[in-house]
């Protein structure tokens, strides 16, 4: 069961979506705590737009990272970022690394592992806006084989915060942003 605790309206500012409901979850993201920030809706609808934005209208992860970067460099901490996609079949491909085999998805004590996906530091907000329209690219590739008209595809990127460097024993924490098909 879930709740709603707002109802945003079709044309809402990306900007103040992301201060209401994500700004608290990076700053909870320093402290340890993983979150996970999921457009969902019917096809059209603005779910892209919303976490991927454009060059005129910044998304949700955009000013996330921003914020990630200011926050990484304030607290001695560094961050890394991973794309992945999933298809209707439920394979799963590492954008940053689409020509790899398909990466695993595992469940460890009800947490989801992603074996095989490309974790890249990220310093600058230009270095990422380049690994995003890259990922994002990858994501808008040719259809796959039986999907020639439409490509249904959740897409995901995550963002990991480390304590010094980007190693496993160093996570502090995970934020995934999730585009729903």
């Amino acid at each position: 069961q879930y709740s709603v605790d707002y109802c945003y309206k079709e044309h809402e500012d990306n900007e103040i979506i992301y201060s209401r409901e994500v700004k608290p979850l990076v700053s909870a993201a320093f402290e340890g705590i993983n979150s996970t920030v999921i457009a969902h809706g019917a096809r059209g609808s603005g779910k892209t737009q919303l976490i991927q934005g454009s060059s005129e209208r910044p998304g949700l992860a955009v000013f996330a990272i921003s914020e990630f970067l200011s926050m990484a460099e304030k607290n001695g901490k560094s961050i890394a970022v991973s794309f992945y996609e999933v298809d209707p079949q439920d394979h799963a491909v590492d954008l940053l690394n689409p020509e790899q085999p398909p990466i695993s998805v595992l469940e460890d004590h009800g947490r989801i592992q992603f074996k095989g996906l490309t974790q890249t530091p990220v310093k600058s907000i230009a270095e990422f806006q380049n690994l995003y329209i890259t990922a994002c690219s990858s994501h808008k590739a040719a259809p796959q084989k039986g999907f020639e008209r439409v490509r249904r595809s959740h897409m995901g990127l995550i963002v990991h915060v480390f304590s010094q460097n980007e190693t496993v024993d160093g996570l502090v924490s995970k934020m995934s942003f999730v585009d729903m098909a």
